[in-house]
């Protein structure tokens, strides 16, 4: 072999090592199939994943707390979490915590434990001249919180009509971020079922669904196979929406309720708590 070729296929090795490290790379939240948004491609190297430290699994009776900081596990590396709230059958809504950005998930009890650096950054939230100057997480989100007003938006139906959040002043307003392929937001269709059911006939009350499918004819079917009744919005690609941007949402399924001033109720409800939340808001309405 010439001195020429033997130099084209050292490169040529080297090449293919390059794509086979680059592929190996493990992703992280929001890069997966899950149903998060990603990060901002500027933020990532600011997320504090990949806790060094050891972790240790909880153990009964000491299962995490409400607002408790903690060891999250993605694929191989372990991330600062903090518990948002603590679900039946050990689950746990938690927002992964990062220098600069947040976003939130749904985990089991198995891809959560104990580290020294989550204990760290707990005490750092607490204490922001500690923790060697990092700089403190900001609030998860960034959308309206409850009690705020609710952002306006004009959007279309997927049959092709145009509707604004203002059509429905004076009324109760349920909105319901998904999409088709967002196993979690499928898995909400009973309990949203439930609720129009129940009150899907008000006169003060509206349901929205808000999907960010690709194709329109993907939420079409699907209202046709599970016969949900609702207004189906159509917002399109995630990456290109605006409504999603104002409210400030980074994972699916979104699920707010907005009063009759167009101010934010509730947010981020999940299972019995939308319904609850529903039957709360529409039993103190004044008649």
């Amino acid at each position: 072999m010439t001195a020429s070729r033997k130099g084209f296929w050292g490169v040529f090795v080297i090449f293919l090592s390059f794509l086979s490290l680059a592929g190996a790379q493990s992703p992280s939240p929001g890069e997966t199939g899950s149903a998060e948004k990603e990060v901002a491609s500027g933020n990532t190297a600011a997320r504090p994943g990949s806790l060094k430290s050891p972790v240790t699994p909880f153990e009964p009776p000491n299962y995490p707390k409400l607002g408790e900081v903690v060891a999250v596990k993605w694929n191989s590396s372990w991330w600062a979490g903090r518990i948002l709230e603590v679900r039946p059958n050990q689950r746990f809504q938690i927002t992964y915590l990062g220098w600069g950005d947040s976003w939130n998930e749904e985990v089991g009890l198995d891809r959560l434990g104990l580290s020294a650096e989550a204990a760290e950054i707990s005490e750092q939230l607490k204490n922001p001249s500690a923790g060697n100057g990092r700089t403190p997480v900001r609030p998860v989100r960034g959308g309206p919180e409850v009690g705020q007003e609710a952002p306006g938006f004009e959007i279309k139906t997927t049959d092709d009509k145009t509707i604004q959040l203002a059509d429905y002043r004076g009324k109760y307003v349920l909105l319901d971020f998904w999409a088709t392929w967002c196993g979690p937001c499928t898995g909400e269709t009973p309990n949203l079922k439930a609720v129009y059911e129940e009150f899907g006939k008000r006169e003060d009350f509206v349901m929205i669904g808000l999907s960010l499918d690709q194709d329109k004819e993907k939420p079409i079917a699907y209202a046709k196979e599970k016969g949900t009744q609702w207004i189906d919005g159509f917002l399109g690609d995630w990456g290109k929406d605006e409504v999603t941007k104002k409210y400030g949402v980074r994972g699916i399924p979104s699920i707010w309720l907005i009063g009759p001033d167009g101010k934010v109720v509730a947010k981020d409800l999940r299972g019995e708590g939308i319904s609850e939340a529903v039957k709360k808001a529409l039993g103190e309405k004044k008649s």
